[in-house]
């Protein structure tokens, strides 16, 4: 887990069939918490115009907590209001690449949610990430976001 640490900046896109397709600027940081057993994220977002932030997007802060039997639990709230709970169901490293999944365990104050993927694939200094849903409305599991992020401060 120790590649996630820092801070990452780059670009992404939100797309949905319930949302207008739009590019956003992000901002993520990973930091321990002082146990090197539990990670603390911030995750930014703005509106991408010509290339600069434009109005907040969506922020959402929480924890990457390791469990007793060699397993991890993402928890976020985000401003939206919702509350979720992601189980680590794949955890791959090696070399300077490692791969995490995390996949839905617990939605709270939301009742549209019915599953929500999050996938970092992080090569070198160069973050990928995927987050994946589906909702009562929309209830094919499909790709909501997508970004690319790159490491500026280890």
């Amino acid at each position: 887990m120790s590649t996630l640490i820092g801070i990452w900046k780059g670009i992404g896109t939100a797309h949905f069939p319930t949302i207008e397709t739009t590019e956003y600027i992000e901002e993520l940081e990973f930091e321990f918490t002082g146990d090197d057993e539990s990670i603390m994220f911030d995750q930014k977002t703005w509106y991408r115009i010509n290339n600069e932030k434009g109005k907040p997007l969506h922020f959402e802060s929480g924890f990457i907590i390791a469990g007793s039997d060699d397993t991890f639990e993402l928890l976020n709230a985000q401003n939206s209001n919702r509350v979720e709970v992601l189980k680590c169901i794949r955890l791959e490293t090696g070399d300077s690449k490692t791969e995490l999944t995390f996949e839905s365990k617990y939605f709270g104050n939301d009742e549209r949610m019915v599953k929500a993927q999050r996938e970092y694939f992080i090569n070198d200094n160069i973050m990928n990430f995927r987050l994946s849903m589906a909702t009562q409305n929309t209830p094919g599991f499909q790709e909501h976001l997508k970004s690319v992020l790159e490491k500026v401060k280890s």
